[in-house]
């Protein structure tokens, strides 16, 4: 039986992955480095939260730069904590969904 997880094996986070959300809308995503200071992680886990963020439809990140996705936007702006039942379905369908456009990273 395989499992599912990505860098490190560090599972999603929702507090975490919220606080990258606010990073990268605030326009404060600067570096991975500036992202785990906001954030309060390490490099390796900076790592896995650019999977998920990449992987539940929230943005996406290309040569040091990361950008928010429509859906990105959308959540920054009413649900940025990442706790309303909705963003969760929508993170869950953009996971399953499109998969070959997020298997990169």
């Amino acid at each position: 039986m395989s499992s599912f997880s990505f860098h490190h094996k560090y599972a999603l986070n929702r507090e975490r992955l919220s606080r990258m959300l606010r990073c990268v809308a605030e326009e404060q995503a600067t570096s991975n480095d500036a992202i785990g200071a906001f954030v309060s992680v390490n490099p390796y886990v900076v790592r896995s939260l650019r999977g998920w963020f990449r992987h539940t439809g929230l943005g996406d990140y290309h040569v040091g730069r990361y950008t928010l996705s429509p859906f990105g936007n959308l959540a920054a702006q009413y649900d940025a904590l990442l706790e309303q039942p909705g963003t969760f379905w929508l993170m869950h369908y953009n996971r399953v969904s499109e998969q070959s456009l997020r298997a990169e990273n």
